[in-house]
C-alpha cells in the first residue's frame, strides 16, 4: 500500500468510516501504526465533542509523540 493510500484509509477511519483495508507489516510497525491511529482518532473525537482545552492539549501531545514514534519506526511522516 502506498503512503498516500495509507493516509487516505487512516483519514476515513478517523472520521468513523469503514475502510475495508488490511495492513501488513512487522509487529512493531503495526503496533506503532495502531497507536498513532488511535491517538489521532481520540483527538478528533475530543475536538468534535468540544471537550475541555486541557484534555485536548493532553490528547494533542499524545498524538504528537505517537506521530514522532511512527516516523522513527516507519520513516513515514504522519500528516493526520
Amino acid at each position: 500500500m502506498s503512503n498516500k493510500n495509507l493516509m487516505k484509509a487512516s483519514a476515513r477511519y478517523i472520521l468513523g468510516e469503514s475502510t475495508g483495508v488490511q495492513i501488513k507489516g512487522s509487529s512493531e510497525k503495526i503496533k506503532t501504526y495502531q497507536e498513532v491511529l488511535a491517538a489521532s482518532k481520540d483527538l478528533y473525537d475530543a475536538l468534535c465533542e468540544e471537550r475541555s482545552l486541557d484534555e485536548i492539549m493532553t490528547l494533542a501531545e499524545t498524538k504528537k509523540q505517537a506521530a514522532a514514534n511512527f516516523r522513527k519506526i516507519t520513516g513515514i511522516i504522519w500528516r493526520l
